[in-house]
């Protein structure tokens, strides 16, 4: 959201493109800095109904974001991750942080999952906190925490990986299609650019139903665990961890995803690598969906064309 703020200057016309990733309303010091602009553009339907609830007033369009559905194909080759990968392999994609629900994830996946199974989970990830080299102290921290949290014997956990090494944009495709499952259980997205990366690969998808990625995800083509209420993050209080990563976060609501969620995402992974060939059908429905309304000539094209408007 506050993150990601760009100003386009097109004959004395102010645009804010910008990305929303809290529930219900933004911060209103954040409707305020809109306000400011002549028009807004957001990357999803999610993300306007938000502005829309909070205040804001200058137009808003929907100029979604894509994906290379030609980069992102089966043809594209695979990455050697090691011969310590198992046979199925769930992939996560995403920078280390709590807005993504990397502690959903693991507490599902180390719960429902035993070492004596064929299964791997693929974090591909890298800590939020600079120096990098500090940063990766807290991915072990976390995962040790919820490791002790989940309560079982080392040597009965499933296998996890994480790779931390900065992996370029064109080599993300082999990422993909060395896995078989994708997983990201987010407590809020502005677009979920992996989720649109995952599905031009052809991988299902297991995901939170909540923010920008509800525009392309549903219950057809996806595995998706609804949220079980939603609470406003606060730096003393609830979400306390979320309302530090931002200051635009405070206050806002966010999702809530207790033990009956997590048992959910332990059901979709259960479900997509005990009948593959039933998940293979939906990631179908999804990667048509994608094919065909999210690739990045169709974004470049909606842009241009609303700038010829403006002109």
């Amino acid at each position: 959201m506050g993150l990601q703020f760009l100003l386009i200057f097109v004959i004395l016309v102010n645009i804010v493109y910008t990305m929303i990733e809290t529930s219900e309303k933004v911060h209103p010091d954040y409707s305020g800095k809109l306000n400011l602009v002549d028009e807004i553009w957001v990357a999803t339907e999610y993300g306007k109904k938000i502005l829309q609830k909070s205040n804001v007033y200058p137009p808003i369009y929907v100029m979604p974001l894509g994906v290379d559905v030609e980069r992102y194909t089966s043809d594209a080759g695979y990455m050697d991750f090691g011969p310590a990968m198992k046979g199925f392999k769930f992939l996560s994609v995403f920078r280390w942080s709590y807005r993504k629900g990397y502690d959903l994830l693991l507490k599902a996946y180390l719960e429902e999952f035993s070492s004596e199974e064929d299964v791997s989970l693929l974090l591909v990830s890298r800590p939020v906190t600079t120096p990098e080299a500090n940063g990766s102290q807290v991915i072990v921290d976390d995962f040790t925490a919820i490791k002790g949290y989940i309560g079982k014997n080392e040597e009965d956990l499933p296998h996890v990986a994480l790779y931390t090494k900065p992996i370029k944009e064109r080599m993300m495709p082999k990422v993909y299609n060395s896995c078989n499952a994708f997983v990201l259980i987010s407590r809020g997205e502005g677009c979920g650019l992996p989720y649109l990366e995952a599905a031009a690969a052809g991988l299902p998808v297991i995901a939170s139903n909540c923010s920008g990625h509800s525009d392309f995800l549903n219950e057809d083509n996806s595995y998706l665990v609804n949220p079980e209420g939603y609470t406003e993050a606060n730096l003393s209080g609830n979400l306390s961890r979320m309302a530090k990563l931002c200051r635009f976060y405070e206050g806002q609501l966010f999702p809530h995803f207790g033990q009956e969620s997590i048992d959910i995402i332990k059901a979709n992974l259960r479900e997509v690598h005990s009948n593959y060939e039933e998940a293979k059908k939906k990631a179908e429905k999804l990667k048509n969906l994608v094919v065909n309304n999210y690739t990045w000539d169709m974004a470049v094209d909606r842009v241009y064309n609303r700038l010829k408007e403006i002109n």
